[in-house]
């Protein structure tokens, strides 16, 4: 189940395994992957066998991560990694690699004194029982660090190969309730514009992508927003911007307008409580008057989508109901007066009570009679209203998800008795596995009503060994604010307004905290809006150059996006400077819609339409021009017309497995047959010619097909087609012939009208 995508090589083979762990569901399958990987699931067993790699976990749900955990301190993996990673997973690789596979094991565990965050599971971390206390790895050097972007790391064959992600800020300076995330990853750190747009230039360059997705928890508190928007979108053909807040889109209402003009047509809007008290209860900070304030502003755009992100507690009251059936019958008439084919989407989670958060004190609500009546209500508002209703998780998969997370209890081997059972989660949790681990939980006496009941900071949470800079007693404040629906102000400030510190414990640093207070967020002004929906526009309707070229073999298999970025690469290679000009690679020709699934796996010839920053196109061709004859690819610039004065392409079938001439027939024969194409056979000097009849010439598909031998070996045969552009090969694709399917890749020459 587990193997290296790069070298086929199986998980037993590795010398350590490094687990991202990024939500809760996912530690249900693990014991599965360990187990039909051939690895023993528990770290005692494969320590005592001394076979199998190591296998530490990490990730963003590391924190809530206690259901690996099993008695007598053993575990599912052999170390945990609590916090960020930075830097601190490369002192761990690297340190591993050097030691001896005997070695390994023990240098593992000699690394938690010096690597923050790091928990071994092998007995030596206990002292009379007991956990030695852990620190959260916080890395504060994140805005300091200019080489901390990582442009480096694998490119895969996927439909994600030619987009790229720019993390621009860690941590989250808001104190959200419900929010794992915003809690765990504290204090909220920026890394500066010059930096990111450095990184930039080097992502795109490095990774050959034309979308940049811009990262962080809301990436319109980062102060520099206005210019890395700008500055992105110079860079890379397409910049998406991920989540944000809607308190900093009412704070500066020019950001809504501005985001339209960079080309966003749907924001996502987590709005979260569904009335006032419920946002107090969350603590958004997001008084009803900012969210009309944000909606009018939109629709007043020309936007096609809006979807709202709420959270359900389980504690909603009938005023909560009608205050969010209020809300909703306003936005309807802003919606009529504004923009009417806007399409709104209403989705709802059930809030899972995660550690580390000031929820983390709340009852766990496990009764299904109680939370349908929530549900329902909820939906019958939202379709009243005449708009669309989602449920994010249905009810079994959210309470096996809040045991999980909260649970203090040794786990593990109920987990993996689960697994082991055939409950699994993909996508969706299988039916059964809830009840599954409920009633196994409940025989171990590990749901009592301490546990399922409302806490204090004396309650024994999972992970108490570990110190985490925000303080409990400070987080059980914030709940019994809460439960009153008292809302403090968050400490990061913004234009026209000093923040104070809240004294959570997150900022050890006076700068940090400094940065804090004093931050401020600018807004784009009128001419700054105009300038960068003249630049998107400008993008969108320049003319592209289109080049000749040639895919190299090994990229037979690839898909288009990957191909796009290997011809972006190859560029960027063959012409140095051209990253600030060149935005997109795309195949407008074999690799286009028109001729999709029409051909076998290729690769050779072909046209790609090159998409340039405005501006820069006669700079561009010159250095192209200048740089093409030393370039292996073949590259020739042609007119934009070329494609349409093609006479053909010439294909060689090569099979992938010794092939007979006698099957390639077979093969041929076949062909003509799905393309209902008659031809008469005939032979001359080992070659096997299909002369196509007069009516099926007329069809001016296939012109030549000839089944010779290979140059290189006259045992075996190649098929050869000369093709119109109107050619269909696809039947070649899924061919058998006998028991055996027939395997081939087409190298593909272009055929011009001299």
């Amino acid at each position: 189940m587990l193997y290296g995508t790069r070298s086929g090589l199986p998980a037993s083979g590795f010398d350590l395994l490094l687990i991202s762990n990024s939500y809760a569901m996912e530690l249900l399958n693990l014991p599965f992957l360990l187990k039909e990987s051939g690895l023993p699931v528990f770290s005692k067993e494969r320590a005592a066998l001394g076979a199998g790699p190591l296998v530490v976990m990490g990730g963003s749900n590391a924190l809530a991560a206690q259901a690996v955990l099993g008695p007598d301190g053993d575990a599912l993996v052999d170390a945990l990694f609590f916090g960020e990673g930075e830097r601190a997973v490369t002192r761990l690789v690297q340190a591993l690699s050097q030691a001896g596979p005997d070695e390994r094991r023990a240098c593992l565990r000699s690394l938690m004194p010096s690597i923050e965050g790091l928990l071994v599971f092998d007995g030596f971390n206990q002292v009379d029982g007991a956990i030695k206390q852990i620190r959260k790895s916080v890395y504060r050097a994140y805005s300091t660090d200019t080489a901390l972007m990582c442009t480096d790391y694998p490119l895969f064959d996927s439909e994600e190969s030619s987009t790229a992600r720019l993390q621009i800020a860690a941590g989250c300076p808001s104190f959200c309730t419900f929010c794992f995330e915003g809690w765990e990853r504290k204090p909220y750190r920026e890394v500066p514009y010059e930096t990111l747009m450095e990184s930039a230039r080097r992502l795109k360059h490095d990774t050959g992508a034309e979308t940049l997705e811009v990262i962080g928890f809301n990436f319109n508190t980062h102060q520099n927003i206005v210019q890395l928007i700008s500055g992105l979108n110079k860079v890379f053909a397409r910049v998406n911007l991920m989540s944000q807040r809607i308190d900093i889109l009412a704070d500066h209402p020019t950001l809504v307008r501005y985001e339209v003009a960079s080309g966003k047509r749907s924001f996502t809007l987590g709005v979260e409580g569904i009335s006032t008290r419920m946002r107090a209860y969350y603590h958004k900070e997001l008084p009803e008057t900012k969210i009309m304030q944000v909606l009018a502003l939109l629709l007043k755009e020309r936007i096609r989508e809006i979807k709202f992100f709420y959270i359900l507690s389980g504690e909603e009251t009938e005023g909560d109901f009608a205050a969010f059936f209020r809300f909703l019958k306003a936005l309807e008439i802003l919606r009529k007066q504004t923009n009417t084919g806007v399409r709104l989407l209403f989705s709802f989670g059930l809030l899972v009570r995660m550690p580390f958060t000031p929820m983390r004190f709340a009852p766990l609500l496990l009764g299904q009679g109680h939370w349908k009546e929530v549900i329902e209500s909820a939906k019958r508002a939202v379709e009243m209203a005449g708009y669309e209703f989602r449920l994010a998780q249905d009810f079994p998969e959210y309470c096996f998800s809040q045991v999980l997370v909260m649970t203090p209890y040794p786990i593990a081997r109920i987990l993996a008795e689960v697994s082991a059972k055939g409950f699994l989660y993909d996508q969706k949790l299988d039916s059964g596995a809830w009840e599954a681990l409920r009633q196994s939980m409940e025989r171990m006496g590990y749901l009592p009503a301490d546990f399922v009941g409302e806490k204090n900071p004396e309650y024994p949470f999972a992970f108490g060994f570990l110190d985490s800079p925000e303080s409990l007693a400070f987080q059980y404040q914030r709940y019994l604010d809460a439960k009153t629906a008292v809302e403090t102000p968050s400490c990061m400030g913004d234009i026209g307004r000093t923040g104070t510190c809240s004294v959570c414990g997150a900022c050890v640093l006076p700068d940090e905290r400094k940065f804090l207070t004093q931050h401020a967020i600018a807004s784009p002004g009128m001419a700054e809006t105009t300038a960068l929906e003249s630049l998107i526009n400008a993008k969108a309707t320049v003319k592209p150059i289109f080049i000749r070229l040639s895919v190299p073999k090994e990229l037979t298999a690839s898909g288009p996006e990957y191909r796009s970025a290997w011809v972006m690469r190859s560029l960027f290679a063959l012409v140095p400077g051209c990253e600030t000009m060149l935005l997109s690679a795309r195949d407008a020709l074999l690799g286009s819609s028109v001729w999709k699934d029409r051909l076998v796996p290729w690769y050779g010839e072909t046209v790609y339409a090159l998409g340039l920053l405005p501006g820069t196109r006669d700079t561009f061709l010159t250095m192209l021009s200048s740089c093409a004859a030393s370039s292996t690819l073949g590259i020739t610039v042609v007119s934009a017309d070329f494609i349409d004065s093609l006479a053909g392409i010439d294909i060689i079938i090569q099979p992938q497995t010794a092939t007979s001439t006698s099957r390639l027939e077979q093969a041929a024969a076949t062909l003509l047959s799905a393309r209902s194409l008659q031809a008469t056979l005939t032979r001359s000097s080992g070659v096997a010619k299909y002369v196509l009849s007069p009516k099926s010439k007329a069809k001016r598909e296939l012109e030549l097909v000839e089944v010779r031998p290979d140059d290189q070996d006259k045992t075996q045969g190649l098929l050869y087609i000369q093709a119109s552009m109107k050619a269909d090969i696809s039947s070649l694709r899924t061919l058998k012939i006998g028991q055996t399917l027939f395997e081939a890749i087409a190298r593909i020459t272009l055929r011009a009208i001299l």
